[in-house]
């Protein structure tokens, strides 16, 4: 019995251990990622304002608004692995009885029903890293569409 026990700590162990490693994994993706893209979006409108901008560029605006999505897609999903990592390091914590010492919350309820409930959990959902990380790409999203608009724009304005 005392085997046994000792077998399942160990085992928990592992697992608690292979879960950390891959969340943190997780989230390097997400950073690379994200600086990969700035880099991209950066050198792009150093292009854009050495060159001037012109009407030429439409093309290179619309893969970055494509990459913008793409980089939402996948932050979102990350955001989602991570999250569900995180449920999974929580229950192993609380199996193994060592959330308060290695600092995890005590988790609230998730079954709580109502407003307030609700409110909550999209007040902690809103002021995450996951909803930076989306925020930034929406923003990005929406600055490089509002250059693809006015280059197309300078297009049909310098053809008539």
């Amino acid at each position: 019995m005392q085997n046994d026990k000792l077998i399942r700590f160990q085992s928990l162990q592992m697992v608690y251990e292979q879960n950390w490693l891959h969340f943190r994994h997780v989230e390097n993706e997400r950073l690379w990622f994200t600086n990969i893209f700035a880099l991209i979006v950066a050198g792009t409108f150093v292009f854009a304002a050495e060159s001037g901008l012109r009407h030429e560029l439409w093309p290179l605006f619309l893969i970055l608004v494509i990459v913008s999505l793409l980089g939402l897609q996948i932050t979102i999903r990350l955001s989602w692995t991570a999250l569900s990592l995180s449920n999974h390091i929580q229950a192993i914590a609380d199996e193994l009885g060592i959330s308060a010492i290695v600092g995890i919350p005590v988790r609230r309820d998730s079954q709580e029903s109502g407003l307030l409930a609700r409110i909550r959990r999209s007040a902690q959902f809103l002021f995450t890293v996951a909803s930076a990380f989306m925020l930034f790409y929406l923003m990005m999203f929406g600055v490089v569409l509002g250059l693809l608009i006015y280059t197309i724009k300078l297009n049909t304005v310098s053809v008539a």
